[in-house]
């Protein structure tokens, strides 16, 4: 299976919660690919609380789900604006406090989507530059 995870639309939580993604997809055996055209998969973590982020993600759903992979929208754009995301997307979305659902979309896996932790806990020894607060990040 190959999988595209992109989360880095403006939110640090939501580039953290797609870091716990891709080591979900990496655990059980998914090939992580660094762009969607090729992929099986694509998870598209959003962040809908600016506007302008809203806006950006659903210009990316647009795009994304005309990859003939199977799309599965994640983040707040779902909490936030669910209305606007149904007007332009059928497929599987899942809210933050809903991601564990994700196990059952692939029921197959041996590792579960809980088992990797808090989304909002970096999972390595040091924390990325871009995260830092020296970095002009937040």
């Amino acid at each position: 299976m190959k999988v595209y995870v992109e989360s880095d639309l403006g939110c640090p939580t939501r580039m953290l919660e797609g870091e716990k993604i891709r080591g979900y997809f990496r655990r059980n055996g998914a090939e992580l690919l660094t762009v969607p055209s090729h992929a099986d998969i694509i998870v598209l973590n959003t962040c809908a609380v600016i506007d302008v982020n809203e806006r950006m993600c659903l210009e990316r759903i647009k795009a994304l789900k005309n990859f003939p992979a199977r799309l599965i929208v994640t983040g707040c754009v779902k909490y936030i604006n669910n209305k606007a995301l149904r007007s332009i997307f059928d497929g599987v979305s899942l809210a933050p406090k809903e991601m564990r659902l994700l196990d059952r979309l692939f029921p197959d896996f041996r590792h579960k989507f809980s088992d990797e932790g808090e989304s909002c806990v970096w999972p390595g020894r040091a924390v990325p530059a871009y995260f830092s607060r020296g970095s002009g990040a937040g």
